[in-house]
């Protein structure tokens, strides 16, 4: 149970990270457009 609580933990925060790194390349590339 302790195991799986923190495999969900990892991926909900690599999740975010990687959301993060998308939002962020995005945004830069609107910013060179504009």
């Amino acid at each position: 149970m302790i195991r799986l609580s923190f495999v969900l933990v990892g991926g909900s925060i690599i999740i975010g990270v990687y959301v993060n790194l998308k939002i962020n390349t995005i945004g830069k590339a609107d910013k060179r457009v504009s």
